[in-house]
């Protein structure tokens, strides 16, 4: 049962880190005016999706803990902890879509 829960773990370290790490060794651009209005206009709702991301890990791991998917079943845990989150980011990700 442990290492399930430790293969799991490894997996989400994983994902983040290919996720993660090329955004933060990416170069730096030239400081002119035009680059640097572009990125504050790309980067006005980083405060809003960082909270995003926390609410949605935090869902994510009251649903595990409250509906274990090792016992109770993988269907409970799916459709209350996954689920919402995935349809939550599927419609931002649509929303953006339109947005530009």
């Amino acid at each position: 049962m442990l290492s399930g829960i430790k293969e799991i773990a490894v997996i989400v370290i994983v994902l983040l880190a290919l996720f993660l790490v090329p955004r933060m060794i990416r170069p730096k651009k030239n400081t002119d005016t035009g680059s640097a209005e572009k990125e504050g206009a790309s980067r006005k709702n980083d405060g809003l999706t960082r909270l995003a991301v926390l609410i949605s890990a935090l869902w994510v791991t009251v649903a595990f803990l409250l509906w274990n998917p090792f016992t109770d079943g993988l269907s409970v845990f799916a459709v209350a902890g996954i689920l919402p989150v995935a349809f939550g980011w599927g419609c931002r990700w649509v929303w953006l879509g339109f947005k530009k």
